[in-house]
This record gives C-alpha cells, structure tokens and sequence, in this order.
C-alpha cells in the first residue's frame, strides 16, 4: 500500500488536473504541492537502495548473495547520507532493481507491493525525463548567459565573491536579482572592464532591483512595470536589446513576488485572516505572471528570460511560461537544478546540522524562445548563499 499512496501524493504533486479536482480553490494546497515539487523524488531514492538489498539477498539461496548484503547495506547509508547527490545516478540503481524483479517474476515470488513501487519508479524517471542525461559537449558558437539572487541584504552575501565568480566565468550577459541600488552602482564600478554595458532601473519608480550587465552593445528599453495588485508602481521588469550575428535579442529580468511569508503565516497562525492573505499573494504572482506573458507575447525577435520566479516548475505562472518558453535546465540540464534552500535552512538549524543543510526549491529560471537551441544548463554551487547561480548557454537557429 506504501507504493500505492506514494503514487497518490505524485499525483497530486505533479498533476494539476488531479489536484484541483480533489482540492479546487485551496491556495494552502496548491502552494503546497509547490513546495513539494523538488522533494517529492527523495522517498523513492531513500527506499530503493533498500528493495535492491532485499531483492539481492531473496534472488539466490546462495551463500555468496546473503554475504552480500551487509555491503548493500552499508551502501545504501552512505548514499542516503548524501541523498541529494544520488539523482543523478538514480536510474542505473533503478535498472538493477527492475533486473531482481524481474528475476522475481520469472519464479513467481514478487509481491504486490513491488509492482506499486515499481510503477512509482517508472514515474518519477518519465517525469524528470530528459534531466537524468547529461548533455553532449558542443563547442558551437554561442551566447553564454547567468542569472543570480545575489541578494545583498542576506547576511552571507559577499560582493567579492560575486565579482571573482563573474570573472572566472565570463558570461555574455548577467541577470541580477536583489540588488539594492548602492550595490549596484559598486558592483558596476568594480565590473566596467569586464562588463562595459549595463540596463538597471534609473529613476523609475518601483521595486526595481535588478540589474542586467552586458559584455555586448544594448539597447536598454523601456521596463515593464508588473503592478499586479493594482498600485501605479509595482515591480520592474528590466528591457534591453543587444544584437547576435545582427538580429535583435530581447533581454528581460524579472523578480516576482513570492509568497513564502504568507504560507508560513497561515501554517503558524492558521485563520481566515492568514488564508485571506495566502490567497492575496498567490493571486498577486499570478497577476504578474499573465503580464508578463502578455509582454513576452508581443515580441516576435528571439527572447531570454531570467529571473527569480519564486516558483518552481509546477507553479501556474511558471507552468504557463514553460508552453510558450524553453526552460533552459528542463531541456539541457543534467541533474535536479535546485536554487535555493540551502542558505535559509542554515540560518535556522542549530550549529551541528547546518552542514547537512541542502538546497531544495528550484525557483530560478532561465527561459528562451524557442529561436534559440539550448547547448547545456548548469547551476554553480558557489558554497552558502541564499540562491545558486545558473548559466545557460544559447545558440540563434538560422
């Protein structure tokens, strides 16, 4: 029955059409099923070490299987300790464990449960799909892009590490996001050399705590203001243009309000004050998601999106993106992507458990027309800070 409710819980994680059915109007359990979406994998990599055990030491009646599984054993907690990490080798533990069962069944001693676990199994991999491939090396011409939370008002931020991290890379273009003004205006200072062209937000009025830094000639365009919940002056989108082999590239970076504050209100104090509020803020993101697909509608030219979205991949705002966008890690990532997490959870655990803190939302996205073909994603694990940095490597299609 594990394997039955677990396929249950996937459902209502991963499938929109099955969780509004049961739970139509409830913010608290689409922001859930949300939060949920990056560590809904980990039971089924916790449990199957375990049934590859088991299945190893029921395969034979031989000595040598049953000496082995102490081994197995001891495996399966050292890969459990390190638990993230074993993603991306999760589908070669998944091969050996279809190989036993299917031993099993050839001598008709399966039992019901393996099936529903191993249905589990094949959903958890068809959904996570092209992620579990690393991508071809391909050293064709292309636009290498980043974008970083830097947030300069989180205690770990360090400005020096930021600007050694832009130069061992070198990206094309950076798109920055919680940047307070007075840490722009250093880092552009410090970065001039490297980076001669900049869109930030001027004198416009709004939350506009972004910045866009450019290797490359821009155009800085007009921004777009998302003011979702109605106020004259809501967050800024920055817009600019640089040209690749003369064809125009619209550049967009955006934050989006998120609603972590609200969630957690309404979990520690639940009532229809809190819940009121929960709605408020979902309903407000959600806003600023529909313009900001009608702005990205109305350019025909090839397009790169970034931003922090705070809003993962079964998000609705992210999810509507994802039809009419490529996201870069989706389709030329390797691994699980994750962004954030891991610098709020060591700010709350006691001193003995913050190093096995771990990031565990993926809330940070590139996007791109689908002008573009993404050559490879990667997120840079840059040690403890609020969100990771993520680079994408892009190529204009002729």
């Amino acid at each position: 029955m594990s394997g039955l409710f677990y396929l249950l819980v996937l459902g209502f994680v991963w499938c929109p059409p099955f969780r509004n059915a049961v739970f139509p109007t409830d913010p608290f359990v689409r922001m859930s099923a949300e939060f949920l979406n990056d560590l809904i994998w980990l039971p089924i990599a916790a449990a199957l070490p375990f049934r590859v055990a088991r299945l190893l030491h029921r395969f034979s009646a031989e000595k040598s299987f049953q000496q082995l599984a102490p081994v197995i054993f001891w495996l399966c907690w050292v890969l459990i300790t390190a638990i993230v990490g074993l993603f991306r080798p999760l589908p070669l533990l998944a091969a050996l464990f279809f190989f036993l069962w299917g031993s099993m069944l050839r001598r008709r001693q399966s039992r019901p449960d393996h099936f529903t676990f191993a249905l589990a199994v094949v959903v958890v991999l068809v959904h996570y799909g092209r992620q579990w491939v690393p991508p071809l090396p391909r050293n064709q011409p292309s636009l290498k892009v980043m974008s970083f939370n830097i947030n300069t008002m989180h205690p770990v931020y360090n400005e020096e590490r930021t600007v050694r991290l832009l130069y061992e890379h070198c990206p094309d273009v950076v798109f920055l996001q919680e940047c307070r003004r007075i840490q722009m205006k250093q880092l552009v200072a410090r970065l001039k050399d490297l980076y001669p062209h900049q869109c930030g937000p001027g004198r416009f009025r709004g939350q506009g705590d972004v910045l866009i830094l450019s290797r490359l000639p821009l155009t800085t365009m007009p921004p777009i203001i998302l003011n979702g919940d109605g106020r004259k002056y809501g967050r800024l989108v920055l817009h600019a243009v640089v040209q690749i082999d003369g064809r125009p590239v619209h550049l967009l970076n955006c934050h989006l309000t998120h609603s972590g504050k609200a969630l957690a209100n309404f979990v520690a104090r639940p009532s229809a004050e809190t819940r009121k509020a929960l709605a408020g803020a979902e309903q407000l993101r959600l806003n600023e998601g529909q313009q900001l697909l009608e702005a990205v509608a109305a350019v025909e030219e090839p397009v790169i999106l970034a931003g922090d979205f705070n809003e993962p991949l079964n998000g609705r705002t992210v999810h509507r993106l994802s039809r009419h966008l490529q996201n870069a890690f989706s389709t030329a990532g390797w691994g699980l992507g994750l962004t954030f997490g891991r610098g709020s959870l060591q700010a709350h655990l006691p001193p003995f458990l913050r190093n096995s803190a771990f990031d565990f939302l993926r809330i940070d996205h590139i996007f791109c027309s689908h002008h573009f073909r993404v050559l490879d994603a990667r997120v840079l694990s840059v040690g403890v800070v609020e969100h990771q940095p993520q680079t994408a490597r892009l190529a204009l299609r002729k």
